[in-house]
C-alpha cells in the first residue's frame, strides 16, 4: 500500500512511502538523488506511518538510491532515531545501493544506531524475508 510519494523540486519521485502488510514494515523506497531537507521529510512521513500502524520494522530500500546522507545523520541519531523508537520502531533492514557514498551514509547510521537491529541486504526480498521473523 502507497503512503505517499514525495517528489523533490523537479517534481520528480524521490521516495514512496509504503506499508507492506505481509511483513508489517515500513518500506521506505529512496529513488535517485534527495538533500538533506527531502530525507528528513521523507523520515518523518516514514514515521507517521511507523505510528499509524503500530509497527516496529521497517526497510529502507536504497537500492535505487544515489549519493549520500552523512549531512544528516546527525539529525538521524540525535532526533530522528529516538523519536522512532519511542514510537515503538526496533527493527531496520537496510537494503543497499550501489553508491559508494549511499553504501558509507548507511553503514555510519547502522554504527550510531547500533541499539537498533539493522543488517544489510542486497535485495528487498532478502531484507522482507529477514525481517517476517522480527
Amino acid at each position: 500500500m502507497v503512503y505517499k510519494e514525495l517528489k523533490n523540486i523537479l517534481d520528480k519521485i524521490y521516495l514512496r512511502v509504503e506499508y507492506a502488510e505481509d511483513t508489517q514494515a515500513v518500506v521506505m523506497h529512496w529513488i535517485g538523488f534527495c538533500n538533506s531537507e527531502e530525507l528528513k521529510v521523507g523520515m518523518e512521513a516514514g514515521l507517521e506511518l511507523l505510528q499509524e500502524k503500530k509497527t516496529h520494522r521497517w526497510i529502507a530500500d536504497a537500492s535505487q538510491m544515489e549519493g549520500g546522507f552523512d549531512e544528516a545523520n546527525d539529525w538521524l541519531e540525535k532526533d530522528w532515531t529516538p523519536r522512532a523508537q519511542k514510537a515503538g520502531l526496533s527493527t531496520v533492514a537496510f537494503v543497499v545501493s550501489p553508491s559508494i557514498a549511499n553504501e558509507f551514509s548507511t553503514n555510519e547510521y547502522a554504527e550510531r544506531n547500533a541499539n537498533l537491529e539493522n543488517p544489510h541486504f542486497k535485495t528487498q526480498e532478502e531484507a522482507k524475508a529477514w525481517i517476517k521473523n522480527k
